[in-house]
């Protein structure tokens, strides 16, 4: 998959600061690359994929995006150009299945205020609070859904970030930063409060909607993964609409508990195994870097959806289905560093999985 900026100017990326592909103490990341700055970019958004300790509240996904992108990338029709867009979720889920706010305005991004030299961010609707994201490194994270059935106060110490290398699309350059996190804090569900404490994957996207003369978008996997002793696994795979596969944003990295990690340039999916949906329910992934390999098998368990609010602009109007629903992973594998191998058991965490709309992935 060619891609100009790399080809330029690689080991850089287009809209972050500092070297790609290496992991950085959060106290040492240029902490430029987490505030918004939106007279620059077209597109900023922050993410949380949150893993939990507690044996009845297993994740969270919670975060917004906004501003401007060019979703024909994605194959979606876009009719109307909305000047401030804006979306934010909360996901959280239990024993019993999902319980989520999913909200969407194409105008609200108004109402958000942020600071330019530092990570503050709030959105006030009609003088409530629905989310406030503050500090760095230490990050303060509050979000509400509009009619208060679900929320999150979590405090997020972020350990270790990286700079992903760019995805260039035909209409877009697409550059994130992505952190692991220690986290705690309370989450609540109707009237119940929750206290919880766990990890985390944190990233950071931003966008410049501007044309490329590249192939069109194929499909892209994102597994964030944590394990029982806070060893994290992250990785992406991404495919164009050629079928090729992009070598360099294919990648991922390992943290272990004593906050060493590994750049591993090299990730591929294996025996992707999808639903009448078109989602992922398994599939196997090799991984590996200098003196490292890594292989698990993923699956996706099985949820419900328990309750949603937010109002249904996040849903597609056709199929009426939930879009990017939470796909809770239950992982198994082995890692293998400098010559010694050990057990990688009871994996989990939220992945994302996307593909352009009529485009079947094709996977080994």
């Amino acid at each position: 998959m060619t891609h100009p900026t790399r080809d330029v100017k690689r080991g850089l990326s287009a809209l972050m600061t500092g070297p790609v592909a290496q992991l950085i103490p959060a106290s040492e990341f240029a902490c430029d690359n987490v505030i918004l700055a939106r007279d620059r970019y077209s597109y900023e958004g922050n993410w949380l994929f949150c893993t939990f300790d507690q044996p009845d509240f297993l994740a969270a996904r919670l975060g917004f995006g906004l501003g401007k992108f060019h979703w024909q990338d994605y194959g979606l029709e876009v009719t109307t150009s909305p000047i401030n867009p804006l979306a934010f979720r909360v996901e959280v889920i239990t024993s019993v299945g999902v319980r989520a706010c999913l909200f969407s305005d194409d105008e609200l991004g108004i109402n958000v205020a942020s600071q330019p030299s530092s990570l503050n961010v709030q959105l006030l609707d009609e003088g409530e609070e629905l989310f406030r994201l503050q500090g760095w490194p230490q990050m303060n994270w509050n979000f509400r859904s509009p009619d208060g059935s679900i929320g999150a106060d979590l405090q997020v110490l972020p350990r270790q970030m990286a700079v992903w290398p760019d995805c260039i699309l035909p209409n877009n350059t697409f550059s994130m930063c992505i952190g692991t996190c220690e986290v705690t804090g309370t989450l609540f569900l109707e009237s119940r409060e929750v206290k919880v404490n766990g990890g985390a994957v944190f990233d950071h996207p931003r966008v410049l909607v501007r044309p490329h003369d590249v192939p069109s978008f194929g499909w892209y996997l994102y597994a964030p993964l944590r394990f029982p002793d806070s060893t994290f696994l992250v990785s992406y795979n991404l495919e164009d609409g050629l079928g090729h596969k992009d070598e360099d944003y294919s990648a991922g990295f390992l943290v272990l508990p004593d906050q060493s990690g590994r750049w591993l340039s090299h990730s591929q999916v294996r025996n992707l195994k999808m639903d009448s949906e078109g989602l992922p329910i398994s599939w196997e992934a090799e991984l590996s870097g200098p003196n490292v390999r890594i292989s698990y098998r993923s699956r996706i368990v099985d949820l419900p959806t328990v309750h949603v609010s937010g109002g249904l602009s996040l849903q597609d109007s056709s199929s009426k289905k939930y879009l990017a629903f939470p796909l809770l992973m239950a992982v198994e594998g082995a890692c293998t560093i400098d010559g010694i191998t050990r057990n990688l058991s009871g994996g989990s965490g939220i992945s994302e999985f996307l593909a352009r709309k009529r485009y079947c992935p094709s996977c080994p």
